[in-house]
């Protein structure tokens, strides 16, 4: 990454692989210029929430043709997850609101019952990068206003909120 600060317009082009990230330390970002990071193909397994970093004086960068997965061997099941929303149930009382979360790439999602739910941000549906279309999207913070999960099916978890469920 310092090469790519240095030397604005560069291509990084990256060996296809699977690369294991450290657990301790992020994928730093900020600072790049008109540079390009491809992936080759690769995946990068990680096992904590440190991804990557972009912050500061950067500008037109891409990075491109790679996966971020998460590295289960190492840290167990993922602290988060890509859901979307099945079904809202709304009452007269808003905090009894009930809403299905679908794990859809997750086949058993019983190892969310017993995480923290804290926020949520909204995905493009197309494409699964965060934010939408003109805009940053939204992030919703669960943390303390939820109770009573209950799994309903292999891969979907009812949660009673009281978060504002027009999603």
């Amino acid at each position: 990454m310092a090469y790519l600060r240095e030397h604005p317009g560069t291509t990084l082009e990256i060996e296809q692989g699977v690369y294991k990230m450290a657990p301790t330390s992020s994928v730093n970002l900020s600072g790049l210029k008109n540079c390009v990071i491809d992936g080759g193909g690769s995946t990068f397994l990680y096992s904590s929430g440190l991804y990557f970093n972009v912050s500061g004086d950067t500008d037109l960068f891409m990075i491109k043709n790679f996966t971020v997965d998460w590295n289960r061997e190492v840290a167990g099941y993922p602290t988060s997850s890509v859901i979307r929303v099945k079904d809202i149930r709304e009452t007269d009382d808003p905090k009894e609101n009930e809403v299905d979360y679908e794990f859809f790439l997750e086949e058993d999602a019983s190892f969310a019952m017993d995480l923290p739910w804290n926020s949520m941000i909204h995905m493009d549906p197309d494409t699964l990068t965060m934010g939408i279309v003109n805009g940053h999207g939204t992030v919703h913070s669960l943390e303390g206003r939820y109770r009573d999960l209950r799994q309903i099916a292999p891969n979907v978890i009812t949660v009673t909120t009281d978060v504002e469920t027009n999603v």
